[in-house]
């Protein structure tokens, strides 16, 4: 079985969070385990919660990407939020995208293994603009991520 890009299951995984129809406003971000699944030319897969919490930034706390990691191909984050876009005058007049007038609500998945990672995010306005994001995000969120997944497992 070939194993699929990152893009592909973390379009396939967005794909199967939005079935789902759970909206844009999560009280509680989720880590998932991840599958990949290959059947011919189709990229499926499977996706289960592992963990939860009001905060993401837990989620990537101690060793839980890293168990993951060991028993599946991918780790995943889904998460909920407002995004607003940012000039230099924004910066300086805005201090949350909440806040912003021009706002947006928002879904993010993001798919992660040892080397990769792939962000999709789904605005709440406009069900089928998605933006696909492979390995160029920055921020904390990333760093955070990108810093659990090179974290060891305790007693590994």
């Amino acid at each position: 079985m070939n194993r699929p890009t990152i893009r592909e299951v973390a379009i396939s995984t967005e794909l199967i969070i939005h079935g789902q129809k759970k909206g844009f406003t999560y009280k509680e971000a989720e880590l998932l385990a991840v599958e990949q699944l290959k059947e011919g030319n189709a990229t499926l897969v499977d996706v289960f919660t592992t963990r939860t919490s009001g905060d993401v930034y837990d989620l990537l706390e101690g060793d839980n990407v890293s168990q993951v990691l060991d028993t599946h191909n991918f780790v995943g984050l889904v998460t909920t939020g407002w995004a607003a876009p940012l000039t230099d005058d924004d910066v300086k007049t805005w201090s949350a995208p909440s806040k912003h007038p021009e706002r947006r609500r928002v879904r993010l998945v993001i798919i992660a293994d040892k080397g990769n990672v792939c962000a999709v995010i789904r605005f709440s306005d406009g069900d089928d603009e998605v933006i696909v994001d492979e390995g160029s995000a920055t921020g904390s969120l990333n760093d955070a991520l990108r810093k659990a997944i090179k974290r060891k497992r305790k007693g590994k």
